[in-house]
């Protein structure tokens, strides 16, 4: 998940537009909570937007809820 954390930091500091709330660049454990905050209230929203790091928290919660 470090890559999708700095990848989060670089595309806001160009004023990128991103799914994932600003709030999550304040600390990696921070990125962890939004994000999956995000896996599960807007999975398919986050898939389409950070493919590799929705792959990579349906490893750590072992679940996938596009699935439901």
């Amino acid at each position: 998940m470090n890559l999708e954390f700095n990848a989060l930091v670089v595309r806001l500091a160009r004023d990128e537009p991103s799914l994932i709330d600003p709030y999550a660049t304040t600390s990696p454990a921070e990125f962890f909570a939004v994000t999956t905050e995000l896996f599960f209230e807007r999975p398919d929203a986050l898939a389409a937007e950070w493919p590799a790091l929705y792959e990579q928290l349906k490893r750590c919660h072992r679940l996938d809820p596009l699935a439901w």
